[in-house]
């Protein structure tokens, strides 16, 4: 289901046709892509307040200035009960957004929220939304530092994240000791922990091959890891694939 809706959703934006809002069609189709055409958070209002956004399942708004009164109109909307996929990468929504969208029930699989000035708190509330069941959380460029680690590897809600996406997001080695060595992120295939202020050994939970059993792809570009602890950890996991440089 969700990489359909990626590939669909990529597909969907190479056309150059502009999306209609409600008041310029009667039927909306299951993708709706507005990065080429930003909206407003009342544009936004009107199209999730129309019936026809019940047929939705995936909506990019990213670089849409949406901010939290975009969001809270998302959250508000009866019409969400098919989404499963949403952009809101760039949006100018903070922990009051990410609050709002916390508390409703949008049936999310995949979750976009980068370079977003999101923290902790607004994170604490997006892994309780009740009815989402993550596969894939972008959180790159947000300001969940440590404590939003330490929420991620300590929640029981993500039993089939396959991909997280932290990069520059304030960790320091505890946040990503605390990551890799969590026993709540099993499925996890990809994480992206790059350009944060890890220290030379961060990846040493890695040693042991019972943590992240499924991690495929570890990247951390930008952080000055310790090659030799690099070549002791392929050795072991010789399927894990370690990003460094950049």
């Amino acid at each position: 289901m969700t990489r359909a809706l990626v590939l669909a959703l990529a597909l969907a934006g190479c056309s150059s046709e502009k999306p209609a809002l409600p008041s310029e069609t009667s039927t909306m189709k299951p993708i709706q892509n507005f990065r080429t055409a930003p909206l407003d958070a009342a544009r936004l209002a009107a199209l999730v307040g129309d019936a026809g956004f019940a047929a939705v399942m995936a909506l990019d708004v990213t670089q849409s200035p949406i901010g939290d009164d975009g969001a809270r109109a998302l959250a508000q909307s009866p019409h969400t009960g098919k989404l499963k996929s949403l952009w809101l990468d760039r949006t100018g929504i903070t922990d009051a957004g990410a609050q709002a969208l916390g508390a409703a029930s949008l049936p999310l699989v995949e979750l976009y929220v980068g370079y977003n000035p999101i923290g902790p708190d607004g994170l604490k509330a997006l892994l309780a939304a009740p009815a989402a069941d993550y596969f894939i959380l972008r959180l790159s460029f947000t300001r969940v530092g440590d404590a939003g680690a330490a929420l991620l590897a300590q929640s029981p809600r993500l039993p089939k994240l396959q991909r997280l996406e932290l990069t520059a997001a304030g960790l320091t080695d505890a946040g990503v000791r605390a990551l890799l060595s969590s026993p709540g992120l099993e499925r996890l295939d990809t994480l992206e922990l790059g350009h944060n202020a890890a220290g030379p050994r961060a990846i040493e939970p890695l040693l042991d091959a019972d943590k992240l059993p499924a991690l495929r792809t570890l990247d951390l570009s930008g952080v000055p890891l310790d090659a030799a602890l690099i070549e002791q950890v392929k050795a072991r996991r010789p399927d894990l694939d370690v990003v460094t440089g950049g």
